[in-house]
């Protein structure tokens, strides 16, 4: 019997794409074509889940922020987005509010122990056995739904190459569920939020900002 899976590898998903195409073998569409419409389609839909609060590709990680300017390097876990910052004095973590880089501040020039939320950059895989969102052969915590909505969203490219408007308004419909599918997806449990913003003495005036082409979060202090 075969062995499922809860999710996706670039195989399969090539295969649903040219299902939803009626082309099951590679006569209209080769392996790179499909691959580059999954590549932009993957991009998409996790922008798109991003922007709407989805938090299933949240990742958490901690690092010591340099006395020298205040920095913390995370470029080897490639982020593509930072959710939220939180300094941790001892047993406490407490979130601290985002900067706009352009008005950093104050360098902060202690170096201090933080826990970053972020989404790491997810890409199509080059092993087709290996799973369409993941690292390598591990998957990321993705679900079916997203998958084959990033299979809907790259047979729309590929349709609307075609030409064919009854198939493009088809897809375009199945786009819309598999969208309304992964929206309805549980979100991860969060308590609420106290009904004060979170404070320090230690560390109320601290703010961070983040430089995405140098994958570097910097601690600043406010200027009062």
């Amino acid at each position: 019997m075969p062995t499922f899976t809860p999710f996706l590898t670039l195989t399969q998903a090539r295969a649903e794409v040219r299902g939803l195409l009626d082309n099951t073998e590679t006569t209209r569409w080769t392996n790179a074509q499909v691959d580059s419409a999954l590549a932009s389609a993957l991009s998409t839909c996790f922008d798109w889940y991003i922007a709407h609060g989805g938090d299933h590709f949240d990742i958490e990680t901690t690092g010591t922020t340099s006395a020298t300017d205040g920095s913390l390097g995370i470029s080897s876990l490639r982020p593509t987005y930072i959710r939220d910052v939180a300094v941790i004095v001892g047993n406490t973590s407490t979130r601290i509010p985002k900067k706009d880089p352009i008005r950093r501040g104050y360098t902060d020039l202690v170096a201090r122990t933080l826990r970053v939320l972020y989404v790491p950059l997810y890409i199509l895989p080059v092993d087709a056995t290996h799973p369409l969102v993941g690292e390598g052969a591990k998957p990321a915590n993705s679900w079916l739904g997203f998958d084959k909505a990033v299979v809907s969203e790259a047979a729309l490219e590929l349709a609307i190459k075609e030409g064919d408007p009854k198939r493009i308004g088809i897809i375009e419909r199945f786009v819309e569920r598999k969208h309304k599918e992964v929206l309805d997806h549980p979100s991860n449990p969060k308590g609420s939020e106290w009904p004060r913003p979170e404070r320090s003495a230690v560390i109320e005036d601290l703010q961070w900002t983040w430089v995405p082409s140098t994958s570097m979060l910097y601690l600043v202090r406010r200027a009062w």
